[in-house]
């Protein structure tokens, strides 16, 4: 009826060369932050893999908020006192119209009773002609986009030229951010009123102002201040658990240890094991992108051979889901350091030279902090053959300082004063001293471009190379297999920690990686 009634489509004879769609119902249970059951949902969807490209689709891209921009904005909200309110657009993709030029038929779903007008303009063979987009289209997500971003550019909204799902309104005194992840919306600002008139501007999209947020795609906040706060996905991960039937399975302290995989395990997994491996790779990949940093190591070594999953890399996943059985409830605490608006970043890089046994390539990972609130972090492995340990923490430095970068510009765009030089974080004496000499070096020449970008950053004052120790260095846990109890050190290092704790009170089996 709700799409009867929003004119999504009308009833016709179906035409000699149509190729009407099929259509289902699909059902989802909506479950609130702490995985009760909050409303039964069916939804309407077009069978989007009938659809030819140019017969009725043309273009499909539609771009979604990054998660470190979700993270800025949280972290702007911290710095304001502001916490992000949480806006949601109800059956968004049936508000934008199909392409021109282009005519969507479908059948009309089993159980539909057509009314009289409708039996009489359908005839023999009714099909229903698509005035509105339907979820399931292969088109509707970027339609459903230009329409938002048409909306937004009438409130006086700029779209960022950083992130395009990140559109602000700034003002002599103040700023407004609103991030886009298809129809979620988060916004904030440093003046209250101006959220309160957004949501208001919005109301012809019948936007749910769902007040502050305490979930956003499957994440959990919880606030202990209006500066600080933490994030969590326990009822994704024990849904992802119980998926794969390790509800029972005994908890491990570490996401991933030193094991001697058999020959057996080198082998590929069928058709049917693959198919359910990347579902699990891609599970675990969301959640180490949104809250669990510490997993990230084990994710990576997890997904290394995706395209050709074997036996052992199913392994490592199953002990990955056995770390989080015990870990489901942990939370990313966050918290901003000091009381300045002025924006400061800080960046911890690390390697681990020569670790891949089979092409003997480097790891590489960073974190990144802005106003001592973590809101990026990533694990890969460098694209070239590092010849020393200087030179894998040199490749590390430059790819964790273009990550930092990004966000320096993405806050320079939004009219912030930002502190310079950003505080780069190394373990490595001999890196940092390639970055601070002005002469160039045969040691470095086959990295010569990422060696000069980021000299030249040095010579503008735009970062500041400084040595940590080893035993500081966060960026470790994403690098390298380590014992249990270096790994709960950096994990609670990094803010990862169990509800309520307390350092140095809790102690043994998993919380303290013995088990």
């Amino acid at each position: 009826e709700s799409l009867r009634d929003n004119r999504t489509w009308v009833v016709v004879g179906k035409p000699s060369n149509a190729k009407p769609l099929a259509s289902r119902f699909v059902f989802k249970l909506k479950l609130d932050a702490d995985g009760a059951i909050e409303r039964y949902k069916a939804r309407l969807v077009a069978r989007g893999d009938q659809q030819v490209e140019g017969v009725n689709y043309q273009d499909t891209f539609s771009p979604v908020m990054d998660m470190t921009t979700a993270r800025i904005i949280f972290a702007f909200g911290a710095v304001w006192g502001n916490p992000p309110r949480h806006g949601d657009i109800p059956v968004a993709y049936t508000r934008a119209s199909p392409e021109e030029n282009l005519e969507l038929f479908m059948y009309p779903p089993k159980g539909m009773t057509l009314t009289k007008e409708e039996e009489a303009s359908g005839g023999k063979k009714p099909v229903l002609k698509l005035l509105k987009n339907l979820y399931g289209l292969k088109q509707a997500g970027r339609l459903w986009n230009q329409m938002l971003d048409e909306k937004l550019r009438e409130l006086t909204f700029k779209q960022s030229s950083v992130d395009m799902c990140l559109y602000y309104k700034i003002t002599k005194t103040t700023l407004v951010l609103v991030g886009v992840y298809v129809d979620d919306l988060l916004v904030t600002s440093n003046d209250l009123k101006l959220v309160d008139d957004f949501f208001e501007a919005m109301k012809a999209f019948d936007v749910k102002d769902l007040g502050t947020a305490t979930k956003f795609l499957g994440i959990k906040i919880e606030y202990e201040t209006p500066c600080s706060y933490s994030m969590s996905q326990r009822t994704m991960i024990l849904n992802l658990i119980e998926q794969f039937g390790m509800k029972d399975a005994k908890p491990v302290g570490t996401p991933i240890a030193e094991v001697v995989f058999s020959a057996e395990d080198m082998h590929l997994l069928s058709d049917q094991e693959a198919s359910l491996f990347r579902t699990l790779a891609g599970a675990l990949l969301w959640i180490t992108r949104c809250t669990r940093p510490d997993i990230g190591f084990a994710v990576h070594q997890m997904t290394r051979r995706t395209h050709a999953p074997r036996m052992c890399d199913f392994k490592i996943g199953k002990r990955i889901l056995r770390y989080l059985a015990g870990t489901s409830d942990y939370r990313l605490d966050i918290a901003k350091l000091g009381d300045e608006a002025t924006i400061h970043f800080e960046v911890f890089t690390d390697a681990d030279w020569s670790s891949e046994g089979t092409d003997r390539k480097s790891v590489n990972a960073a974190l990144m902090y802005m106003n001592g609130m973590l809101v990026s972090w990533h694990c890969n492995k460098q694209a070239l053959v590092a010849l020393s340990t200087m030179e894998s923490e040199f490749v590390s430095a430059a790819n964790g300082i273009r990550e930092a970068m990004g966000c320096y510009h993405l806050v320079k765009e939004l009219n912030q004063s930002i502190h310079l030089p950003i505080l780069l974080r190394m373990d490595n004496q001999a890196a940092i001293a390639s970055i601070m000499n002005e002469a160039s070096s045969s040691k470095t020449k086959h990295v010569d471009i990422k060696h000069k970008f980021i000299k030249d950053l040095y010579r503008h004052k735009l970062i500041k190379p400084s040595y940590v120790t080893t035993t500081d260095m966060k960026a470790d846990i994403l690098t390298k297999i380590m014992p249990g109890s270096t790994f709960v050190r950096l994990r609670s290092l990094i803010g990862m920690n169990a509800p309520g704790y307390h350092e140095g009170k809790i102690r043994g089996g998993v919380l303290d990686g013995t088990v």
